[in-house]
């Protein structure tokens, strides 16, 4: 432990005059300090570190670039905050960043150490960064979720210390509402809204069990969304999987009956079949991914199956032990990869 906050006004003290001038506004002090602050290099192989630690080892996280810029400009009364994504809807981890409050009560986001109010980065960015959800690190206990901690996925463990902030964010604006199919196999008062990606799924909202709707507010766009219950460390569907797109138009997956016959050529937009591969056919069920047979690619290099229209579904390479990409089909016999 350290008094972070004698340290951080010490070590920027000859700020004093600027940033107390009354001129100066809240943007412009944390443009002010956020340009004194060391560039760090990216490394997460650093354990948590305290002010004196960041400033010296300019190596971390974005966490720790985040917390350094908390830790230097609360000291000097700039209103700052620790924002985040728990995981990207299109890359395999999370990200962190900070905003900076104006004088009309918004949030500006910036990055510590790195990149000022205004200026872009992938907090700010939506098309090419896809976010789900946006929270900000409280230190005020927040009556989220109330129960068990093996009921709470892993990205929401922190769920105490979290308040909602995604209507701040562009792409961040759609109420999804489910309906619960299906009953939970261990009640614990609540509904989980996860994503999918490579195969997983990824509960990043909650909602109270009504046991007939939920709503999920402010939802990023782009990203197949599955309501789920999580109880035991274990989750299981709640209802139908919603595709979400770019425009905020939705469609409910909702498999029909499996009577169709598909004529397909790939298991993801990139990857041909291989003659004499092996491949199995699964589609979403309310007890999960359901296989529609196997069958051998032969001259043709496509294989034909019977299955539902609006239905998720993958093709696994079985020779090569490679999954596709998840994809659905429309009335209309149009494909959509994911």
């Amino acid at each position: 432990m350290e008094n972070w906050r004698e340290k951080a006004l010490a070590g920027f003290a000859d700020l004093d005059t600027v940033l107390n001038k009354p001129a100066t506004t809240s943007i412009e002090a944390c443009r002010i300090v956020n340009r004194s602050l060391p560039g760090f290099r990216i490394d997460s192989d650093f354990p948590p570190m305290n002010f004196s630690q960041l400033m010296a080892s300019t190596r971390g996280t974005c966490d720790d670039m985040v917390t350094l810029a908390v830790f230097s400009m609360r000291a000097l009364g700039i209103p700052v905050t620790f924002d985040f994504t728990p995981r990207w809807i299109n890359r395999p981890s999370g990200h962190s960043w900070n905003t900076v409050r104006d004088s009309t009560g918004n949030h500006i986001p910036f990055m510590g150490t790195e990149r000022n109010p205004y200026e872009q980065h992938p907090g700010v960015l939506y098309r090419t960064w896809l976010k789900s959800k946006v929270y900000r690190k409280t230190f005020a206990i927040q009556q989220n979720i109330r129960t068990e901690d093996r009921n709470i996925p892993p990205l929401l463990e922190e769920h105490k210390n979290m308040k909602d902030v995604s209507v701040e964010y562009t792409g961040c604006t759609d109420t999804i509402t489910v309906c619960l199919k299906y009953p939970p196999v261990t009640p614990t008062g609540y509904v989980y809204l996860a994503f999918e990606q490579d195969h997983q799924l990824y509960p990043i909202a909650w909602a109270k069990d009504s046991g007939e709707t939920c709503c999920f507010p402010s939802t990023g766009r782009n990203a197949i969304y599955f309501p789920v219950y999580y109880a035991n460390n274990r989750q299981t569907p709640a209802g139908d999987p919603i595709w979400l797109d770019n425009d905020g138009n939705r469609m409910i997956l909702s498999p029909d009956s499996p009577d169709t016959l598909l004529t397909l050529g790939k298991t993801d937009p990139n990857d041909d079949m291989s003659v004499g591969h092996s491949y199995e056919l699964f589609y979403w069920t309310k007890d999960g991914w359901t296989s529609l047979g196997k069958q051998t690619a032969t001259d043709s290099s496509s294989l034909q199956y019977h299955a539902p229209l609006q239905a998720l579904l993958y093709i696994e390479n079985l020779t090569l032990r490679k999954k596709g990409r998840i994809f659905f089909v429309t009335p209309g016999h149009e494909i959509h990869w994911r």
